[in-house]
């Protein structure tokens, strides 16, 4: 078991946080979004400076978060920013409604 010393250690290293809310297109259905996902951090956002953990969250609402946790909020926009012309992401992309993004720090 992992002290609460080095929980707290650990997560003072990670302050970035994205987080997207978004809508699945007509006719797209979740398990097709999903894998989509996974792809799409497992070859390119994984690979990227800075990234640390991404997490999918269903809202009872039918919307989804994409929750992005990076070293900084300087990292999580450069990742966000690693989308731009790339084809695992832009497949991902075509099959959602994007709805809102933002970018914080963790306290």
């Amino acid at each position: 078991m992992q002290s609460v010393k080095n929980q707290t250690s650990f997560q003072a290293k990670i302050s970035g946080l994205e987080l997207g809310r978004f809508r699945l297109k007509n006719g797209v259905n979740e398990a097709d979004m999903h894998t989509a996902y996974e792809l799409m951090i497992a070859s390119h956002l994984s690979k990227q400076n800075g990234w640390c953990s991404q997490h999918l969250v269903k809202l009872g609402d039918g919307a989804f978060l994409d929750v992005a946790f990076a070293l900084t909020e300087d990292h999580a926009k450069a990742i966000c920013a690693s989308w731009r012309n790339q084809p695992v992401c832009d497949a991902f992309l075509a099959l959602i409604e994007p709805e809102s993004m933002e970018f914080g720090t963790i306290l």
